[in-house]
Formats: structure tokens, C-alpha cells, sequence
């Protein structure tokens, strides 16, 4: 039915009672099975980084820095935290960790386009060093 045990039990993951109904096990034997399956077959969350460099030198200074990190902190949804750690000034860390690789991506995109377009706009400079 499902070529290999593997595919079965990544199967089983997002849907046991299809996959496992057919089996002739006990109700116990079943939940322990589920358990190790789940435990062993779990998606992976996968962290996402990118270096930034970020200065002000007009009156504002500091406080435009500090509105633009957290602009980029505010493009954070439930399922994509947004971070951004301080390396030593002027670079900066922004990291989140997804499980799904395209919405991390589309995360840290919202997220470096609001500190950019928030430090610009407060006449700072903004850079990317490395997104990866």
C-alpha cells in the first residue's frame, strides 16, 4: 500500500487512523507506536539568519536604530518569531525558526524591508551583510 514502512510512518504522522486502522495491535501497542513515530519523524524546525548593519548618525541616532530593530521584531507572526540580536555595533543578527522554509524566507524579507524602510525614513543606513 505504501511501498515502504518509511512512507507509512511519515504518513501515520499527519494521519494515524488511516494508515494504522488495519493493523491488528492493541490500543496500547497503537499509542506507543504513535509516540515513537511522532517523536522520531517530527519535522525539524529549521533556523533562518541574516546580517545586518544598521547606523544613524543624525540627531536621532540611537532611537532610530532602536525603532527600526523593532519594526523588524513587529514583522514576527505566530508561527515565524522574529529576533534580532545585537553583535557589536553597528551589526545586528535577525533569526527566526520555522518549520516550513518559504514562509521563514517571506518572515525575514517583511522583516528586513521594515527596518530599512524605518531607518531611511529617520536617515540612517541600512545593509545587508548575510542572508542565509
Amino acid at each position: 500500500k505504501f511501498g515502504h514502512a518509511f512512507d507509512a510512518f511519515r504518513a501515520a504522522v499527519s494521519d494515524s487512523d488511516a494508515v494504522l486502522k488495519d493493523l491488528e495491535i492493541t490500543d496500547t501497542e497503537r499509542a506507543e507506536l504513535l509516540k515513537n513515530i511522532e517523536r522520531k519523524l517530527k519535522p525539524q524546525p529549521t533556523k533562518l539568519r541574516a546580517d545586518i548593519e544598521v547606523t544613524c548618525s543624525d540627531f536621532e541616532g540611537i532611537d532610530a536604530i532602536k525603532a527600526a530593530l523593532s519594526a523588524g521584531e513587529e514583522a514576527s507572526t505566530e508561527n515565524c518569531p522574529i529576533r534580532v540580536k545585537l553583535v557589536a555595533p553597528p551589526s545586528y543578527v535577525v533569526t527566526t525558526s520555522v518549520l516550513e522554509k518559504q514562509e521563514g524566507f517571506d518572515a525575514l524579507e517583511r522583516a528586513l524591508e521594515a527596518i530599512k524602510s524605518e531607518i531611511t525614513k529617520r536617515g540612517g543606513k541600512f545593509s545587508v551583510k548575510v542572508a542565509a
